[in-house]
């Protein structure tokens, strides 16, 4: 039936928490779906709903190629989100955009990055951009260094011995530039390797 939103930005700014939100509230939906890659291992749909939040009647899969012919084409009223849409092999996503254009009962609203840990945008960015236009909801999340309400950027923190630890400092545009210009000791983000200790 329509392309409906898209939620685009940087990691942290609530792209997930916008996407499950509008799930949640198209109640007049004879069948609601949410695609998340990560659900089963983060414990989560989204920062604010862990999987116990999200009602039995919403169907929750890891990843599109989960979804049944019968979940797509049967003629009842359907809202698919699809999160962390950036991951998607076009293989994968690009029916599932034609279906929802075509298709007089499916309606899609995705969410994902804007660009990667090297600022790069991801493979089908651009295209996502064209097809929702006037209907994408930017959202970021402050820099960690100018507080600026732009971070886009995530930045891997590491530990001692070059381990590296799964979080990210965000950082605006500008400040990721000069990051890679001059380096990471050129730059007052925080230490992740600083541990307080207890006196």
């Amino acid at each position: 039936m329509a392309l409906l939103h898209y939620y685009m930005g940087s990691m942290y700014a609530g792209k997930s928490t916008s996407a499950v939100q509008a799930l949640l509230a198209a109640t007049t939906y004879e069948q609601r779906i949410i695609s998340s890659p990560s659900w089963q291992s983060r414990g989560y749909l989204s920062r604010n709903h862990s999987k116990d939040d999200i009602p039995s009647d919403i169907q929750i899969v890891a990843n599109l190629q989960e979804l049944t012919a019968y979940d797509l084409y049967m003629p009842i009223k359907t809202l698919l989100v699809i999160d962390e849409v950036q991951f998607c092999p076009d293989a994968d996503l690009d029916p599932i955009l034609n279906l929802a254009q075509q298709l007089d009962h499916l309606d899609l609203i995705i969410s994902g990055l804007q660009v990667g840990q090297h600022a790069q945008p991801f493979h089908n960015g651009s295209k996502l951009a064209k097809l929702f236009e006037g209907k994408i909801t930017r959202l970021y999340a402050p820099c960690a260094i100018c507080n600026s309400e732009k971070g886009l950027v995530a930045i891997r923190k590491w530990l001692i011995n070059d381990h590296i630890r799964d979080e990210y400092s965000l950082l605006c545009r500008e400040c990721f530039d000069k990051f890679f210009h001059y380096g990471r000791v050129g730059l007052p983000i925080p230490d992740p390797t600083h541990v307080e200790e207890d006196l």
